[in-house]
């Protein structure tokens, strides 16, 4: 058993141990993962304008439009998607528990426990003495699942828009290694 946790690391053993005998707590588990995937979404989308806005010669572009022309749409799937951006903060705050990390950085930090933080007390059977946190983070996911529904064609059209591709092709918009 040494030599297998030794090559498969301990996460991955944890996980098949999970799988074999307690295939059950997966179920509970995927629950907590919702709000992540969700802030994941969101982060992409962020991170796609945000490095937008560093690159400017969309001259290079093989595309019969003008570069005003794009920069045009590009600005109006902003505006149209902007309820969902505006989303990230509020769920990053639920994703941290309150926390909040110094220096001005942002995002969602993972620490022990925090799954417990997000995971509903009715999906492991226990009796919650976090009730109001339990509607919260319930309430959020559920506004950011809404909000995710009606921005998908707007996300699918970004995401296919022949400027993004350009700049994923040329590694010029830096996405987390699963955004696509």
């Amino acid at each position: 058993m040494l030599q297998l946790s030794s090559i498969l690391g301990k996460s991955t053993l944890q996980k098949q141990f999970q799988l074999f005998y307690a295939s059950k707590t997966l179920d509970i588990e995927r629950l907590s993962w919702i709000p992540i995937v969700y802030f994941n979404i969101i982060k992409a989308v962020r991170m796609i304008f945000s490095d937008l806005e560093f690159e400017t010669s969309l001259d290079d572009l093989q595309e019969p439009m003008s570069s005003t022309d794009i920069q045009r749409e590009i600005s109006s799937f902003r505006i149209r998607l902007l309820p969902l951006l505006a989303l990230e903060t509020t769920l990053t705050s639920e994703l941290n528990g309150g926390v909040s990390i110094g220096g001005g950085r942002t995002g969602a930090y993972v620490r022990s426990g925090w799954q417990s933080l997000i995971t509903p007390s009715w999906a492991i059977g226990a009796d919650s003495k976090k009730p109001q946190a339990d509607n919260r983070i319930r309430e959020i996911t559920n506004l950011v699942a809404r909000t995710l529904a009606s921005s998908d064609d707007d996300i699918e059209a970004l995401w296919s828009h022949e400027a993004i591709k350009f700049y994923v092709r040329h590694r010029k918009i830096r996405l987390d290694e699963s955004a696509s």
